[in-house]
């Protein structure tokens, strides 16, 4: 668990986004449906667009990553609507997907409040430069 923000908008998205990690990272397609919606969209490092959560959800848990931990840090969320946030973050995860060594990457998920739960309907993620 990570340390708390003192802001409670990112708190609750940094949680949603951490349990997203690590339902990815243990292939718990339970857990992923659990954090995303079902209009989800999902951009990767490489800029592939897959959309529909049943889609998504297929290439994240069909076996070709292997990860041993995983790590969600830096985050700030801002509301954008009434039922609407964008949180940024940094996410970190140790491994592989297919012969790919995992990097650390900049992460931005648009999540949608249904309820009391927060769900990523899109995730952007961004390489980070190296120097």
């Amino acid at each position: 668990t990570a340390p708390a923000s003192g802001d409670a908008l990112t708190d609750a998205l940094m949680a949603m986004e951490r349990k997203g990690w690590e339902a990815w990272m243990k292939q718990d397609s339970a857990g992923l449906q659990a954090t995303t919606h079902k209009d989800l969209s999902f951009v990767d490092i490489t800029g592939k667009a897959t959309h529909g959560q049943a889609e998504v959800l297929k290439g994240w848990t069909d076996g070709s990553c292997k990860v041993s931990s995983v790590d969600v840090t830096d985050g700030k969320g801002t509301m954008i609507a009434n039922n609407v946030a964008i949180l940024t973050f940094k996410g970190t995860a140790v491994g592989t997907c297919g012969t790919t060594k995992l990097e650390s990457l900049w992460g931005t998920t648009v999540a949608v409040k249904e309820g009391d739960a927060w769900k990523a309907v899109y995730i952007f993620e961004t390489p980070m430069r190296k120097s």
